[in-house]
């Protein structure tokens, strides 16, 4: 488990809540994290829709795991996440649909 500091709810806007999707992110890469669910796409970011929340938090956490590696001679394996998480991930972005 994971707890993520928010700050003052008056402050938390859209650029917060990128801000904090990419922070965890790179915090359950760091931690090597094979499994995640990720419930900052529930909260209340100014006058967005979820699904904006969904897509925002996908793009903020794929930024967070990309690594470019194409030039380098040893190339480390990348790090996955479980078809479990993918899945789980794809059920709620489709239920946020509007």
């Amino acid at each position: 488990m994971l707890l993520v500091g928010l700050g003052e709810r008056k402050e938390f806007a859209e650029a917060a809540f990128r801000d904090t999707v990419r922070a965890t992110a790179a915090a359950l890469k760091e931690l090597g994290a094979k499994d995640a669910a990720l419930f900052l796409a529930d909260l209340k970011v100014g006058s967005r829709q979820s699904a904006w929340n969904v897509r925002h938090a996908v793009l903020a956490t794929r930024e967070a795991f990309y690594r470019f590696d194409e030039l380098k001679t040893q190339k480390k394996p990348p790090t996955r996440c479980s078809a479990r998480s993918l899945s789980r991930f794809r059920r709620m972005a489709s239920s946020n649909r509007p």
